[in-house]
């Protein structure tokens, strides 16, 4: 006897069933390899208080950092490789400190509320590292 195109043909009822949870089997082995997978973290961004080396000395007051003493500074946002900074001081000078703090640029002394204004360009160096650098462009009154 042969059997018509739309006869269903024996055993293909359980030829499916198979097939589907083959399928749901290897969906759920994809699906725990992505999440149990290897772990990528992003590139460390280094935070802007770490922009200055902790071994060079502050560039508004002249003191030589300790290890862990960083000079604060805000870096601003942008779509480009160089930014615009604004440093404050480091410890031994920054507000409510009383270490006098002068503008590198036009060495006035430097009001509690004044910050200085820097350009900061990230480039890579010939080997691939990042390489960080600080412009000082100068305070409020010699920037005006």
């Amino acid at each position: 006897m042969v059997s018509s195109p739309h006869e269903p043909l024996p055993g293909n009822g359980v030829l499916t069933a198979i097939l589907v949870a083959s399928g749901l089997a290897v969906v759920t082995v994809l699906v725990f390899l992505a999440l149990l997978g290897p772990k990528r973290t992003p590139p460390a961004i280094p935070a802007p208080e770490n922009l200055i080396s902790p071994r060079q000395p502050c560039p508004l007051c002249g003191s030589t950092l300790a290890p862990g003493e960083r000079v604060h500074s805000v870096v601003f946002a942008s779509s480009t490789a160089d930014k615009i900074m604004e440093i404050s001081g480091c410890p031994h000078c920054k507000p409510p400190a009383t270490l006098r703090r002068v503008c590198p640029v036009c060495k006035k002394d430097l009001r509690p509320i004044d910050v200085v204004t820097a350009r900061v360009f990230e480039r890579k160096s010939a080997s691939g590292a990042k390489k960080t650098h600080v412009h000082v462009l100068g305070c409020p009154r010699c920037r005006s």
